[in-house]
This record gives structure tokens, sequence and C-alpha cells, in this order.
């Protein structure tokens, strides 16, 4: 999701513009089968999630997919672009909440009930006491 925000904000074409007939010097570049754009954005969210444990910060790792993604979407046509736009977001947007999904099923479900935790505390505390005791005297 990152990957789509960074691209809106920091230099799309205005929608205008990309509307506006432009001369095609070449043809436009043929639009990736969807399972290239989904392994591009496994590498990417891979890139990232690598970055953030190494450095803690992933954002010049964003930073030059961003460029990288822009400067491919830049060959397309003004359609192709918002399809593949389409299909990144999808993509994208289905392995973050996969690893999402991962990432917190190994949390715990319900924490310890207090009771619980206060009466073995109770416990502990009173057969302390007692060995204490028990050494002193």
């Amino acid at each position: 999701m990152e990957h789509i925000q960074q691209l809106t904000m920091t230099g799309l074409r205005p929608r205008a513009a990309r509307t506006d007939a432009r001369p095609q010097v070449a043809a436009p570049t043929e639009l990736p089968s969807r399972e290239r754009i989904r392994r591009v954005a496994e590498l990417h969210h891979r890139q990232l999630v690598q970055a953030k444990q190494r450095t803690g910060n992933h954002y010049e790792i964003l930073r030059a997919q961003t460029e990288a993604l822009r400067g491919f979407m830049i060959e397309l046509s003004p359609e192709q672009a918002d399809e593949f736009m389409n299909m990144y977001t999808q993509e994208s947007s289905a392995l973050e909440r996969d690893w999402l999904a991962k990432k917190s099923a190994y949390k715990v479900k319900e924490p310890l009930n207090p009771m619980l935790v206060n009466s073995l505390t109770f416990l502990v505390t009173i057969c302390a006491i007692a060995a204490a005791i028990y050494y002193v005297f």
C-alpha cells in the first residue's frame, strides 16, 4: 500500500495530462501478466520487510521501488498505466493482508486471566515467605 501512496504523492502525471493525446514516438510497452506483477509485488514487499528488520527504516527502499515503478509506467500508455496500477495495487494489498494475517496468527488470542495471575503471584509470595522462615529458624 505504501507504494501506491508514494506514487500518488510523488509525481504521477496529473489526470488531465494523462488523458491528452500526445505524440507516440514508439509503440507502448506491452503490459506484463498478472503473475509477473504479483512477483514484482512479492519482491518489493520482501525488500521492505527485510529493510525494516535490518535498519528499522524502509523509506530508502520504498523510494527506490517507487522510482522503478514510475520509470516503467512512463513507457506505458495512460490506459495501460492505469490498468498496471490497478493490478499492482490489488496484488500488493493481497500480499500485505496475507502477511499481516500470518504475523498476527502467532499472537495469543486471549491474555491470561488477571485473577489467575494474581493468585499465582500470591501463592509464590506465601511459599517464598514460608521458605525464608524455615531456613532462618
